[in-house]
């Protein structure tokens, strides 16, 4: 299995395991009278079980990417990094206080909004070309 493919397969187990949680959730503590659709110790068991396949997997993933972290903690960081140059805030102008006139604000900033777009755009070129080494990586190994 590629690591692609076992990528696919731990999204599809957490998904299924979350599923299996509603359930037991759900259909656990019914009133003597319902129908119970569904069992809650199946699930329940089910959820142990996809767990521990889940670990498994995560694991060999985890040693089969050893090689290639730094690529995947960079994406992560520069994703971060995004985040923040997008909540610096580029408000320029007076700001008028409509209940008094004497203390309208002006604001001036060091980085415009131009600027930060261009480092934005930056980043997300240089995500583009790691996660397309990855992608690489991901569809080329195997675990």
């Amino acid at each position: 299995m590629t690591i692609n493919e076992a990528l696919k397969r731990k999204n599809k187990l957490v998904s299924e395991i979350d599923k299996q949680a509603v359930i037991a959730m759900k259909y656990n503590s019914m009133a003597a009278d319902s129908v119970r659709r569904y069992s809650a110790k199946t699930a329940a068991e089910s959820m142990e079980k996809l767990t521990h396949e889940l670990i498994e997997l995560k694991t060999k993933i985890h040693l089969a990417n050893a090689p290639v972290y730094s690529k995947i903690f960079e994406i992560s960081e520069l994703k971060n990094l995004i985040k923040k140059y997008r909540g610096i805030s580029t408000d320029e102008g007076t700001l008028v206080n409509r209940w008094r006139d004497d203390s309208n604000v002006t604001l001036v900033v060091e980085m415009d909004v131009v600027t930060l777009d261009n480092k934005v755009t930056e980043l997300e070129s240089k995500i583009e070309t790691l996660q397309n080494e990855l992608d690489v990586w991901n569809n080329t190994n195997h675990i």
